[in-house]
């Protein structure tokens, strides 16, 4: 049995031992489930990356290059979760990265920046993705519901991936990340509909 399942065990059965003797109201125990089940996620996200010193410390190196060091192996999920809760999504971010185009670029790029991120960006699978946690599958995933659900061209959706070729690049410039997954984004072009080739005329 691991230390989570452990941790698991003992929440579990102090949660009944507490609805036995009624001293847990429903939204405690949605709480205390609800933390449960976080610790669970943020373990099997994780787990396998936590190791520990032989001074017995433990500790687990963040995406951004950022060492967490602490006494316990619980702690590092604590320290997780409480990263996790606090950490910037593309939704987040838009304010701060919107900010900052306007005073780098031209008004019209602006423009193309808002429209692009309200339309294609906003409700996607990928706004509200911890920023650190998007990874080329959700991209994938964001581009494809963009060509299945729209008639769009490959230059119309270059344009719609610019705007999130400059939010990731600005991401990293925060110390967020320190790779821009979108860099391997790459869409076939028979996925789009297909350029309209004019024919001369014949003289």
């Amino acid at each position: 049995m691991t230390i989570f399942n452990k941790d698991f065990s003992c929440g579990i059965n102090n949660l009944i031992s507490n609805i036995n003797y009624d001293k847990i109201s429903i939204e405690d125990l949605q709480r205390q489930m609800e933390e449960i089940m976080t610790k669970q996620e943020i373990e099997k996200k994780y787990g396998s990356q936590i190791h520990q010193m032989p001074n017995g410390l433990w500790w687990m190196r963040l995406e951004n290059g950022r060492v967490i060091k602490l006494t316990k192996r619980e702690n590092i999920i604590k320290k997780l979760i409480e990263l996790e809760k606090n950490e910037p999504t593309l939704l987040i971010l838009w304010n701060d990265f919107f900010e900052h185009r306007k005073i780098s670029k031209s008004g019209g790029t602006v423009r193309i920046d808002k429209r692009n991120f309200e339309k294609y960006i906003l409700n996607s699978n990928i706004a509200n993705m911890p920023i650190s946690q998007v990874q080329l599958t959700h991209l994938e995933e964001w581009a494809k519901n963009i060509i299945e659900n729209e008639d769009i061209k490959e230059r119309r959706f270059d344009n719609i991936k610019g705007t999130l070729s400059k939010m990731f690049p600005y991401a990293i410039q925060l110390k967020i990340i320190s790779v821009n997954p979108i860099e391997s984004l790459n869409i076939h072009r028979d996925k789009f509909i297909p350029k309209i080739i004019k024919k001369e005329r014949n003289a």
